[in-house]
């Protein structure tokens, strides 16, 4: 779901109204090229909007809000290896339609968003690493307890734990999310 933010307005959203940023606009919610068999040459379009998107956000006084960025990619299992042939650290050449150097090697570490199973959902993200405000918020409210049960009926014993997490929407500054 795409809950609110801080500042009343959806978290992915391509402007935020509510934010004092002068004539600069914040948009973390891209259209993606869109289509049913996404490819690389789609991805690394996408992968730079989204790039010269998140760091074009700037205050009403004109400073980049996500300065020296260290940048990672949140895409489905059915991404990864697109991700890995765009993004991969030790992959000098890549094959498009004639052997060319890869531009965005080492750029951004890949994440696999293993809960996005649907291989049709063609959705991913670009995150700040470095922001001192992460988009998320996952705060322990209590660690785990650890217990175990011995029946003595039973020849097993059984283990298990207890723990409580809080969870949140955070900074919608430091994350932008391709639609697709």
């Amino acid at each position: 779901a795409n809950s609110n933010a801080f500042d009343g307005t959806a978290f992915f959203s391509t402007s935020r109204a509510n934010l004092d940023t002068g004539s600069n606009t914040i948009n973390n919610l891209l259209t993606g090229t869109s289509s049913s068999t996404y490819s690389l040459t789609e991805f690394e379009t996408d992968y730079k909007s989204a790039k010269q998107g998140l760091l074009a956000f700037r205050d009403k006084h004109n400073r980049p809000f996500n300065k020296n960025p260290r940048l990672a990619v949140f895409v489905p299992p059915h991404m990864e290896d697109i991700a890995k042939v765009l993004l991969a650290e030790r992959q000098e050449l890549i094959y498009v339609s004639s052997l060319q150097s890869n531009l965005y090697a080492g750029d951004a570490e890949i994440i696999v968003n293993y809960e996005q199973t649907t291989t049709t959902d063609n959705d991913w993200y670009l995150i700040n690493l470095n922001s001192t405000f992460k988009p998320f918020i996952i705060q322990e409210r209590e660690g785990p307890k650890w217990e175990f049960w011995d029946d003595t009926k039973n020849k097993y014993i059984d283990y298990g734990f207890y723990f409580r997490m809080g969870y949140n929407f955070l900074n919608p500054i430091s994350i932008i999310k391709t639609n697709n």
